[in-house]
Formats: structure tokens, sequence, C-alpha cells
């Protein structure tokens, strides 16, 4: 089968980035995707050095200071299975109760239908 996905973690410099012990601790074979990680002042730039370097067939993007539960490429896999005509899918960034109010705020706005249209569901 290969490597289906690759994740994409662009990291500032200097931040610490909880998503790569969040996907530690992915339910998924661990031979079917590969964590692909780029250090730099520039997300966008750290995303197409990481994209250059990467083997899998799908690339999935994170946030250095999300957390992804250990479903989340188990169900990706499942999506894209289910829905071959797509080529890109996407949702709402959720926002953790322990943020800030204005933090938690924005996500609200970010995950509602006014944020995010359809992919708020």
């Amino acid at each position: 089968m290969g490597t289906r996905f690759s994740v994409i973690v662009p990291i500032g410099p200097e931040r610490s980035a909880p998503v790569l012990s969040s996907l530690a601790k992915l339910d998924y074979p661990a031979d079917a995707y590969e964590v692909v990680v780029e250090r730099g002042p520039s997300p966008s730039r750290n995303r197409n050095r990481a994209i250059a370097r990467a083997s899998g067939r799908v690339m999935a993007f994170v946030d250095d200071d999300c957390v992804v539960e250990p479903e989340w490429l188990a169900r990706a896999a499942a999506f894209l299975d289910a829905h071959p005509e797509y080529d890109v899918v996407g949702g709402p960034q959720l926002t953790p109760p322990s943020d800030g109010v204005l933090a938690r705020a924005a996500g609200r706005v970010l995950a509602s239908r006014l944020g995010a249209w359809r992919m708020s569901r």
C-alpha cells in the first residue's frame, strides 16, 4: 500500500509543538503515514519545503499548536475512500476549552456556518 498520508507540520522558530505528541498517539497503521516537520520563520515556506520531502499520496496539514484526535487519519481515510471524487477536504479548527475567552469566541464563529459554511460539518 505504501505511505498514504504525509502529515505536514510547519513549526515556527523557538515554538513548542503540542501536535507532535498527539500525532504519536494516532490509531492508524504506522507504515501508512509519515510526519514531515519543517522549522523556520515562514509557515508557508515550511509547508512547501515539507511537501517537497513528503512521500505520501495525500497531504494532511496541521499547525504546530493543534491537537489531533487518535482517529483523525482513520476518519480521513474512510471519508476519502467513500468519496474518491474529492481532491481536497477541510474542516473547522475547534478551539479547546482551555483557551481564553477571545480565542473561544473566535473559534465558535469559525466553526459555525457563518465562519466556515459547509466545512463547519
